[in-house]
């Protein structure tokens, strides 16, 4: 039986040795991109830095009004609440042979999204997280490892579902990304009817798509669907976040501000910093234009302490709980 992610086999030995070969050169290109991200961050950082008071700062994010801040508590619980909705959507399609209840694998989700989020290097943090999770109900790292690839297409669906929407919808004759007001609607309905029609082919049979060496098994419509709107809210909930402590005179139009959120998100897990930190303010910063304020940097700062530190400290501590847990009923047993 064919399964969501299986490996090619065969080929031509002589093909092989070019193809490594250019994959060495491009294999320079991650880290050089990641480096030149983080030194364009320290740049634009420290001259923000050097410019406000940082008592200020303080003051301002005193000054934040507790609707903001209970707004930017609600939006992050929905945010992680949709990032624990990823891996029931990839649970429910794999259907492992062992049993996984809706609950548990909505909590391996929330807990190793939220890792891969606030400490970066989400093959490290993140899939780790999730394959020691899985490991305690008897999976195995093959079927982890599908469940975090499928992750991973949630969160690309996402991010073109919002980028579809911004630019259909938001698009004005002030702001405008690809020059004219007639293209960016023009790409927004692009993107949404690719999304959508690969959605809908995906639902009709067991369709497969081959990706360099490996061959993808579509989900079901439904599914597809689910994983669409689960990407898509944890990324407009997260941006909300954003946008309600940032001050109301600097937003532009909501669209304009969620292409460049997207672009900082996805800046922020090319540098793998954790959280994207220093990358990801520094380019809400420079595509928003924003001025060296104090009220600026409190924003920033607060979103930084709500949306990742604090789900981050949440986190380990049920992290904790469960490997406790899962250890006093591995020395009961042995006791027997």
């Amino acid at each position: 039986m064919l399964q969501p992610f299986e490996e090619k086999t065969g080929g031509q030995s002589g093909t092989v040795r070019p193809a490594r070969r250019r994959k060495g050169w491009l294999g320079y290109a991650g880290p050089v991109f990641a480096i030149g991200l983080i030194v364009y961050a320290v740049v634009i950082l420290y001259g923000m830095a050097t410019r406000i008071d940082p008592r200020a700062i303080g003051v301002a994010i005193g000054n934040i009004p507790a609707w903001r801040v209970g707004a930017a508590l609600a939006l992050t619980a929905i945010s992680v609440v949709s990032l624990a909705t990823y891996d029931v959507c990839a649970v429910r399609f794999l259907k492992p042979s062992q049993s996984i209840k809706t609950f548990y694998a909505a909590l391996c989700g929330g807990i190793a999204n939220v890792f891969a989020n606030g400490l970066g290097f989400p093959i490290l943090t993140g899939a780790t997280a999730r394959y020691r999770l899985y490991s305690m109900i008897g999976l195995d790292l093959a079927t982890v490892g599908r469940i975090m690839a499928l992750t991973w297409v949630t969160m690309w669906c996402g991010l073109v579902f919002v980028m579809s929407l911004a630019l259909t919808f938001g698009a004005s004759d002030d702001k405008m990304l690809l020059g004219s007001l007639e293209a960016d609607r023009a790409a927004g309905i692009a993107l949404f009817a690719i999304l959508m029609g690969i959605a809908l082919w995906g639902g009709q049979g067991r369709r497969v798509v081959r990706l360099g060496g490996w061959q993808v098994r579509l989900p079901s419509t439904s599914i597809l669907l689910a994983m669409i709107a689960a990407g898509g809210i944890d990324l407009l909930a997260s941006a909300a976040t954003l946008y309600v402590l940032l001050p109301p005179d600097v937003v532009p139009n909501p669209a304009l501000f969620m292409i460049t959120y997207v672009v900082a998100v996805l800046f922020g897990n090319a540098a793998n910093t954790p959280g994207g930190i220093g990358v990801f303010e520094a380019t809400i910063v420079t595509g928003l234009g924003l001025a060296e304020r104090p009220d600026i940097a409190a924003g920033l700062i607060l979103f930084r302490l709500i949306y990742f530190i604090a789900p981050l400290a949440v986190s380990i501590g049920v992290f904790g709980v469960i490997e406790w847990r899962h250890r006093r009923q591995l020395r009961r047993q042995r006791c027997v």
